[in-house]
Parts: structure tokens; C-alpha cells; sequence
């Protein structure tokens, strides 16, 4: 309604777009758009000043047909509504997992994803993290399953899910996890280290044992891995 006076307005109308472009380019929420609100005033003040104009009402038409679609563009979702709801879940799940005591909290917020999304992987890889604390691997193992055939590449949820095979005595598994851990980090023996180190707390000293050999393998001067296998063997009555 305010285009008869565009030579006069025009900073208005380069400002207004050379900030929305900005904010599309950068993609930005929230309190990032309000440096746009006092030049739309404007802009709609002289609107509205011109829509009372008796001369201006064969543009009425124009102008509302132009409002309604700028209203449903502005609506229009740039992403799925149901993934941006499912990363929510699964991020609140992950927060409230920290504190043992919110657990049940955060296994409502996975579940919540899972309706969501069956099939998502990181809803179930945290449902495994949970089951494991509980003291419930069996089932955290059918969770870590489905992970990760969704998400094989992930070396956190492998070493994760070695953990759970290793809690259920099911040692053969957990050491092929550990070895898709290990070629995911490139050769890095940390998912053997942290394997090993749990192992010998356990009283476990002979799972330990191959856990820290298999360390060595990759690094032979690693100091963490030659400690643990030391440890190991004295626990095994070898010193």
C-alpha cells in the first residue's frame, strides 16, 4: 500500500531486506529477527494510512491476496516438524540420564521419541545407556541393536555396546564391537582401555588381559595399556 512513495521510502525497503536476507543466509531464531520489527511498523503504519484512503480501495484486494501469502510462506516449516520434535526428546532423554536419580524422567523422553520415530538411533542408543545402568543388559542389547543398524559408524555406541554384550557374558560379541570401535577411530585403542579397565574392576582379569593385548597391538608403548596388562597378569597370579 505504501509502494506510490517507494522513492522516498526506499532505505525502509532496503533495510527491511537486506536484514531478512541476512537472517536467511545465517539462518537465525528468535530475538535475532526483532531489529526487523520497528521498520515493519513503519511500513505497516503507512498501510494502514493508506488502506483508509478512499483512493486506494481498488489495491485492497491486491494488498490482502499479498498478506495472506506472506503469512503461509512465513509459516511454511524449513525442516520436519517430527525430527526437530525427536532430536528434543532424545537431547532432554540424554540431560536427565546424567542424574541417576531422573532416570525413569529420561527413559519418558526416549520413549517419547521412539513414538515418534521407531526406528531412531539415538533414541535407542541412550535407552541402551539406561537398561545398562539399571543393571538390565539383555535389554539394552536389542536397543543397541537396532542403533546401530542405523547408525554403524557411531564408535561411542559401539564401545557401548560392547560394554552391554560384555554385562550379559556374551565376551565374543563385545570383542567385535571393539574392534568396529577401534577401526572407526582409526586405530585408537581407547574403546580397548576403557573395555579393559572395566573388566578388571570386575574381577575379570583374563578378559581384561586380551582387552589390554589388543591395545598393545595397536600402540605397543602406550603407558595406560601397559599398566592395565600388568595389572591384569598380577591379578591372574603372574607377577
Amino acid at each position: 500500500m505504501t509502494l506510490d512513495a517507494w522513492r522516498r521510502l526506499w532505505f525502509l525497503y532496503a533495510i527491511a531486506l537486506t536484514y531478512t536476507f541476512s537472517i536467511v543466509v545465517f539462518y537465525v531464531f528468535a530475538r535475532y529477527r526483532f531489529p526487523l520489527v520497528p521498520v515493519l511498523l513503519l511500513s505497516a503504519a503507512g498501510g494502514i494510512a493508506a488502506w483508509r484512503d478512499p483512493a486506494a480501495r481498488p489495491r485492497r484486494r491486491w494488498a490482502f491476496a499479498a498478506l495472506v501469502r506472506a503469512g503461509v510462506l512465513a509459516n511454511l516449516p524449513l525442516a520436519s516438524a517430527r525430527v526437530d520434535r525427536v532430536a528434543h526428546y532424545v537431547n532432554i532423554g540424554n540431560a536427565l540420564l546424567l542424574d541417576p536419580a531422573k532416570r525413569d524422567e529420561a527413559a519418558a523422553f526416549y520413549e517419547k521419541a521412539l513414538r515418534d520415530s521407531p526406528g531412531s538411533p539415538a533414541a535407542h542408543f541412550g535407552l541402551g545407556v539406561l537398561l545398562v545402568q539399571k543393571d538390565r543388559p539383555q535389554e539394552a542389547i536389542a536397543h543397541y541393536q537396532t542403533a546401530v543398524a542405523g547408525w554403524p559408524d557411531n564408535a561411542d555406541l559401539r564401545l557401548n555396546f560392547a560394554l552391554a554384550l560384555a554385562a550379559a557374558g556374551d565376551n565374543q560379541r563385545a570383542f567385535d564391537e571393539l574392534d568396529a570401535a577401534a577401526g572407526l577411530h582409526s586405530g585408537d585403542p581407547t574403546a580397548y582401555l576403557v573395555f579393559g579397565k572395566l573388566l578388571l574392576r570386575e574381577s575379570r582379569p583374563a578378559d581384561a588381559l586380551k582387552a589390554y593385548e589388543r591395545a598393545l597391538a595397536l600402540q605397543p608403548r602406550n603407558a595406560e595399556a601397559l599398566a592395565g596388562s600388568a595389572a591384569a597378569r598380577s591379578q591372574l597370579g603372574r607377577p
